[in-house]
């Protein structure tokens, strides 16, 4: 049986967690470290050995949306407030068996219980090419362009 849990840092030895993707696995051997100075929290997906399956980190801040989320959000400005998933990662020999999926929903569970006390309306990350699709089918909608570094900003809205 697994469960998502809030990870320390130090959970995982994160040079050798691999998702498939070095920058992606890169990444969240940055972000994991970053989530001990308060500044985002990371969550994982652990087996009854206590093994990290997969792994997100979320933090509150802002993000600038295109024309087409800011009227949907009825916002005039150009930054949302958001819940933003840095990074996702699914151990290699873990995928396909739906945590990504998993913490995907407990990622969008976690921006519900902040929309009301914060003003969040979004969860929000940038996709790489390949893993767009698979946050298209969750719901979330995105620019018709990649952004400088090739990364794809999205957004979930958030219930009202």
């Amino acid at each position: 049986m697994t469960r998502i849990i809030p990870l320390s840092p130090q959970a995982a030895r994160w040079g050798d967690f691999d998702c498939g993707d070095e920058q992606i696995t890169g990444k969240l051997a940055r972000e994991a470290m970053r989530a001990g100075d308060g500044l985002q929290s990371l969550y994982g997906v652990v087996d009854e050995s206590g093994e990290v399956l997969a792994a997100l980190t979320l933090r509150a801040g802002v993000l600038a949306a295109p024309s087409s989320v800011l009227y949907e959000l009825g916002q005039g400005e150009l930054d949302v407030p958001t819940v933003h998933l840095e990074v996702l990662a699914v151990h290699r020999d873990a995928q396909g068996q739906g945590y990504g999926r998993n913490l995907i929903t407990f990622a969008t569970q976690q921006a519900q219980d902040v929309r009301l006390l914060v003003g969040v309306r979004t969860l929000s990350l940038e996709a790489t090419p390949q893993s767009r699709p698979f946050y298209q089918r969750l719901g979330f909608r995105g620019t018709t362009q990649a952004w400088p570094g090739g990364s794809w900003p999205m957004w979930l809205l958030l219930g009202f």
